[in-house]
């Protein structure tokens, strides 16, 4: 028998029927959690069945928003709010949650982030100086050259205004606190 290994970032739950799990059988099969919400008893059995109650037992790719087991309606929620989040703004969208958890409505989280996300960099330092030059806090013509600044400085007291996150490779994601 050959085991295939599925690779995907696809937000996927273990729905099972809760009678048979009660009753010390498992009966269920993995599914994307967006479709979570419209599995029925019917579908994890194969058959027409007297079980009427479906849960969510094991989960995959929900960057921390599900924590445990849920219902397969929560499942398909927070898959939805997900497939929201672009694949590339995913890790950023992660580190936001590890810094600022998530609101009760899922959306609020999503606009949340949306409204505070500035960008990633190599270091919070990085961040400051281009900040600075965008901004046009920086003269390129002025007589004191551009390494005369304390950035270590600067960067802090910019900071007061932002938080940074590990992006996971040496870098940072920078968001805005206020």
């Amino acid at each position: 028998m050959k085991l295939e290994t599925m690779t995907t970032d696809t937000p996927r739950v273990w729905v099972g029927c809760l009678g048979c799990y009660n009753a010390g059988r498992l009966v269920g099969e993995w599914v994307d959690a967006i479709d979570a919400g419209d599995i029925t008893p019917e579908d994890i059995h194969g058959h027409a069945t007297a079980c009427e109650e479906l849960w969510c037992f094991d989960h995959e790719n929900f960057l921390g928003l599900i924590g445990g087991e849920c219902s397969p309606s929560h499942a398909a929620e927070v898959a939805a709010v997900l497939e929201d989040v672009a694949e590339s703004m995913r890790e950023a969208f992660a580190a936001f949650l590890r810094y600022y958890g998530t609101h009760d409505d899922l959306s609020d989280t999503l606009s949340a982030f949306q409204d505070a996300y500035a960008g990633q960099w190599d270091s919070e330092q990085d961040f400051a100086q281009e900040l600075a030059d965008d901004i046009g806090a920086i003269n390129a013509d002025a007589a004191w050259p551009h390494d005369c600044i304390d950035w270590e400085l600067a960067t802090r007291e910019l900071m007061h205004d932002y938080a940074s996150e590990p992006d996971g490779s040496a870098g940072v994601f920078i968001f805005r606190t206020h």
